[in-house]
């Protein structure tokens, strides 16, 4: 029986809870909790470059969330609406501890010739990329500039991560500290 009146003991004899000393757990005066065995879906935020076209402060999105990687998806993958140019993005990336992926350049895939099986092959290379980039609770960001290959991908993605499409308003709202991130 346990000293506390409202917990039931799950673990009855000496075997489970002496191995893992979940007696003394329990008997600690400092706050303790059992972690649940599976780990939610990274989250994914995919922003189309429609929104980065705006002028909106990337700088400040990419501070606010610090995103471990950017997959970059599009088909011409600029990086103006980070710096100025291509060399001073990537430091910008590296100085905050970003990891960048030209995805399409990367594969030479072509998703308006691509068949099902190449696309199911390409999605599926995507995803597990993604899920070994980044530890728990940290957050990726897709790029997309054709709306069309985005809902292709978007089918899979969606079984994969936690996807949150990202408006300009979103993302300036998180650049200026104005929206706090889901945990």
């Amino acid at each position: 029986m346990s000293k506390f009146s409202n917990v039931i003991s799950l673990f009855h004899g000496r075997g489970i809870a002496e191995k893992y000393k979940i007696s003394d757990k329990f008997s600690s005066t400092e706050a303790w909790q059992i972690s649940l065995p599976f780990n939610a879906p990274p989250m994914v935020f995919v922003i189309h470059s429609e929104v980065l076209a705006l002028n909106v402060d990337f700088k400040g999105f990419i501070e606010a969330v610090e995103p471990a990687a950017i997959f970059d998806m599009r088909k011409a993958p600029r990086l103006d609406f980070i710096s100025s140019n291509r060399i001073n993005s990537f430091a910008l990336l590296d100085s905050m501890f970003v990891k960048y992926f030209d995805v399409l350049g990367r594969t030479e895939f072509s998703s308006s010739r691509a068949s099902e099986a190449e696309f199911s092959a390409f999605i599926g290379d995507v995803c597990s990329r993604v899920k070994s980039i980044g530890a728990e609770n940290q957050i990726m960001i897709m790029l997309f500039d054709d709306s069309d290959f985005y809902s292709r991908c978007e089918r899979v993605l969606v079984k994969n991560f936690d996807l949150e499409k990202i408006s300009e308003i979103s993302l300036a709202a998180f650049a200026h500290g104005d929206s706090k991130l889901r945990m």
